[in-house]
């Protein structure tokens, strides 16, 4: 996990400013405080619309991860892994379960299901 997001202050725009996805937000008008700053970036995090973990579904944990891996593997490993996530997701509809529900027998039954595989793969 990279470093956690902070206000930070914008000397030439004599502003405040926070890192949020990839993208600089400014957080004051000119010459705004810090505590302005603070509380509109408090402001800011507070809207972001994560779902509570306990209602994340396994298909929802996998399409984040697949967003990053599209990022940050070659098209060929993304590939991959959108293979296998997709597999598992759609085996007896295990993607539809909440995360904090899935057990390690849902994880073997799918792999017991693809008999053909072997070594690395199984």
């Amino acid at each position: 996990m990279g470093p956690q997001p902070s206000p930070w202050f914008y000397a030439r725009k004599k502003a405040w400013f926070v890192t949020h996805h990839g993208k600089q937000v400014r957080l004051t008008p000119a010459n705004g405080t810090r505590d302005q700053a603070q509380k509109a970036f408090y402001k800011l995090m507070a809207s972001e619309q994560t779902p509570r973990s306990e209602a994340i579904l396994v298909v929802q944990v996998c399409d984040q991860f697949l967003e990053w891996s599209r990022q940050h593997h070659k098209p060929e490993s993304f590939e991959w892994c959108q293979d296998f996530l997709e597999s598992f997701c759609n085996h007896k509809a295990t993607g539809r379960l909440k995360a904090c529900e899935v057990k390690p027998f849902h994880l073997t039954r799918w792999v017991d299901s693809h008999p053909n595989w072997t070594g690395a793969i199984r």
